[in-house]
């Protein structure tokens, strides 16, 4: 929440929050929207099946990947209050992670106290801290119970920990991030092999062994079982989907290897990138990598080969194709195995501290035990609040003028656009307001879609930030779509004369006295306003000082705009505005940027530019470079009349679109159509997943309902089946001939048996498993 009252949508708030954290967080935009929905519709008595918020539609609780059926869910969902549901949700996570770790390094070295340091330094390492809002820590909060249940079980053949390693696989599962569950098998198979391994050079009973093994394998088979229905789940929906423009690698550089000693964490800090844990615990770790070398302790050399693998695939040392070849690893970024780094480490630390405790006095052991667990939890306590805020409650999700008024104009179905105002799209939907733009994966035909209604819309490749400017207000696909308000920055009264291109994501070569240089083609003759920069100052509150855009034509300057050290913010666009308006003809024209003296010359600033550009035009000290700036000049733009503007609080514009005036519409034709008709279709009974219709016309043609459904929804028309089929590859739409009521629902019924027959079959075959396993013990130990 920190985060979201330093934009602007939320400017006119009388609240004042640090910002913490200044790196966008999924959880506005993707996760928090979908658990708010979830909760709404449960305490009503609903199953969430549809979600209709997100993208206009998508499936809902069932799948695994927004985390409606975990742990930290089930929390939010009974405690009342829903900003103290919500922190107490996170939390239980850290919870998860530190007591399963704690059990699973008793069982390991048999050290309380090294336990408890162990179990605190992977609960807070640097992974689980920095994402702290995110599915990432409730999957990897499971990993240790997994580890816990496999260890226990092989080392002590009691069959109770099979339904520990069953369960804690499928709650892996459904932790809501299958690459971090999949780093987590990773972890539980090399342990296994590890002690099965040990077990045989020992010279154990075979029989023991080999029972005991086929048992763990059994019943990590009976808790995938029960985790299927959701896999299924993301299967189907991956699907429908491209995901080709996801690569994975590495986002790490050598020196962020220091980062894994718990130094210099400030400076790296970053979701991506931090892996810090305490520099107690990486210190006794060492001594642990020591250990396992000469002393060869079993899950000490467990503990020091997870770390040297983990480490070499997420530094990018081993060779890139054999790694991709591994599934997942082809489209995920390696550095989020390094929660697996944390736990590595954590289980050093109190191999270490165990070992050391063992040698020296008991009076003293219990000193530096106790020394060093107070130590590492000083400093993980430092590191967590450099990444997480802790707001007042009212800074709850609060409303704003504007979101209050659409909130109670929009009837069901109606969607809005919004730009970066409210951070990332999808932010709104926590307001129970349906955003077409929302974060998450897109067909081809909804991308389509997507560029009539805004251009240079993609944030990241599932999350979109429309920059004002590049909204289009094109009448038909706003129409369509059933966007009724748009909600805008007043500086969008303004549109796009020109916009560099390109692709990815770079800051330009430092901005200094010396300036950037670039030149513009402008395809028509404009009144140019201004133009727009996004800069970075990399975290600073403030540019090193004054910054002016001048534009200039082959033999004079134009015209020439400043922008103050405090109008300048990181990872936000700036705009300098004309004096007033330039006249131009088409033509080529250089524009050049420069910091003016006096400034700090301890702060840095860039402009954010693309990594590949698909034309060469800037120089920097008179050197080409690689790059081109993400930059804009603006002309007063004028909206068709249909749109009515107005303006409810300083600094935002509110545009409604008097087209959309209803929930459904009619079409003509689906191939040709015309303008919607919503004259003639009501809305006579609306949920979530079954919507009702009366279609009061007596033309044949088709009626659209602008929700983005899939392959479950089904359709009745007085009564009767009919196929649905698709508008624009998107919307369902229904064959009328004349007046007619119309049913629209979405089918879940085999989704539903699957989430109850497998879990069913899962844990009969579990209990099998136990029996056999049970008798087995009892027989060869006998």
């Amino acid at each position: 929440m920190d985060l979201l009252l330093h934009y602007k949508g939320w400017s006119n708030l009388d609240m004042k929050v640090p910002l913490i954290n200044p790196e966008r967080s999924d959880v506005l935009d993707y996760y928090l929207p979908k658990w708010r929905f979830f909760r709404q519709e449960i305490l009503a008595g609903n199953w969430p099946a549809w979600n209709p918020y997100n993208q206009l539609g998508g499936v809902g609780i069932w799948n695994p990947t927004e985390q409606g059926l975990s742990i930290p869910f089930l929390i939010f969902l009974i405690i009342p209050n829903e900003a103290i549901a919500y922190t107490l949700a996170r939390s239980a996570n850290f919870i998860i992670a530190s007591v399963g770790t704690y059990l699973l390094l008793l069982v390991m070295f048999r050290h309380r106290t090294a336990a408890m340091l162990g179990g605190i330094t992977y609960a807070f390492c640097g992974f689980n801290i920095a994402w702290a809002h995110w599915p990432h820590v409730t999957t990897s909060a499971l990993i240790p119970w997994v580890l816990l249940g496999i260890c226990a079980y092989l080392e002590t053949g009691r069959v109770r920990w099979l339904a520990l390693v069953s369960g804690s696989i499928a709650l892996l599962a459904y932790g809501g991030f299958p690459f971090v569950a999949e780093w987590g098998a990773l972890a539980a198979a090399l342990l296994a092999s590890t002690i099965l391994i040990g077990q045989l050079k020992n010279g154990d009973s075979r029989i023991i062994i080999f029972s005991r093994a086929a048992c763990l394998f059994l019943a990590a088979c009976c808790g995938a079982i029960i985790a299927l229905p959701g896999v299924l789940q993301m299967l189907a929906l991956l699907k429908t989907t491209d995901i080709s423009h996801r690569s994975g690698g590495t986002v790490f550089a050598p020196s962020d290897v220091i980062n894994l000693l718990g130094f210099d964490f400030s400076k790296k800090v970053g979701v991506e990138r931090t892996v810090s844990t305490s520099y107690i615990a990486t210190g006794l770790a060492l001594f642990g990598i020591a250990i396992a070398v000469f002393r060869r302790e079993r899950y000490t050399i467990f503990s020091l080969v997870l770390l040297v693998i983990v480490t070499l695939v997420v530094f990018g040392v081993l060779p890139r194709d054999l790694v991709r070849a591994l599934p997942g690893f082809d489209n995920n970024v390696w550095s989020r195995g390094s929660a697996l780094i944390g736990l590595a480490l954590a289980m050093l630390s109190a191999s270490a501290l165990a070992y050391i405790s063992n040698i020296i006095s008991r009076p003293l052991a219990k000193i530096v035990s106790i020394g060093a667990v107070a130590l590492a939890a000083f400093q993980l306590h430092g590191n967590f609040a450099q990444m997480n805020a802790k707001p007042e409650l009212q800074a709850y999700l609060p409303e704003t003028p504007t979101i209050s008024h659409i909130r109670s104009k929009l009837i069901p179905v109606q969607s809005v656009l919004a730009d970066n105002s409210y951070i990332i799209s999808g932010t709104i939907s926590n307001y129970f307001v349906p955003e077409f733009f929302g974060h998450g994966f897109r067909t081809n035909s909804q991308e389509l879609l997507m560029l009539e209604l805004a251009t240079n819309f993609r944030s990241t490749s599932t999350a979109s930030s429309l920059a004002c400017e590049n909204i289009t207000p094109t009448l038909p696909a706003l129409t369509y779509v059933g966007v009724r308000y748009v909600l805008i920055s007043d500086r969008c009264r303004q549109g796009i004369a020109y916009l560099s291109d390109g692709h990815g994501h770079r800051p330009s070569p430092l901005i200094d006295q010396n300036g950037l240089d670039g030149v513009i083609l402008l395809e028509e003759k404009r009144a140019i306003s201004g133009a727009t920069f996004t800069f970075a100052t990399y975290t600073a509150a403030t540019a090193p000082g004054r910054v002016r855009f001048c534009l200039h034509d082959s033999s004079r300057e134009i015209a020439c705009s400043f922008l103050s050290a405090e109008e300048i913010k990181d990872n936000k666009p700036g705009t300098f505005r004309f004096a007033k308006d330039i006249l131009l003809p088409a033509g080529e024209y250089r524009y050049t940027l420069q910091l003016l003296p006096p400034f700090e010359a301890s702060k840095k600033l860039s402009v954010w530019s693309f990594e590949s550009p698909k034309e060469q035009h800037f120089t920097t000290s008179g050197q080409s470079r690689e790059f081109i700036p993400k930059m804009s000049l603006l002309f007063e733009r004028e909206w068709p009349n249909s749109f009515d503007l107005r303006s409810l609080e300083p600094g935002i514009t509110l545009v409604e679109n008097l087209a959309v005036s209803g929930s459904s519409y009619f079409l003509d034709d689906l191939r040709n159509p015309d303008l919607p008709d919503f004259d003639n279709v009501t809305l006579t009974e609306y949920h979530a997943d079954d919507i009702y219709l009366h279609y009061t016309g007596n033309k044949a043609g088709w009626v659209v309902l602008p929700i983005r459904a899939d392959s479950n929804w089904r359709g009745t028309i007085d009564g009767e089946n009919v196929s649905v089929e698709r508008f624009l590859d998107l919307f369902p739409a229904l064959q009328v001939s004349g007046s007619a009521h119309i049913r629209l629902y979405y089918d879940d019924a085999g989704v539903l048996r699957s989430f109850v027959r497998l879990p069913l079959i899962g844990l009969c075959v579990l209990l099998a498993v136990l029996f056999i396993g049970r008798r087995l013990e009892q027989k060869v130990t006998s």
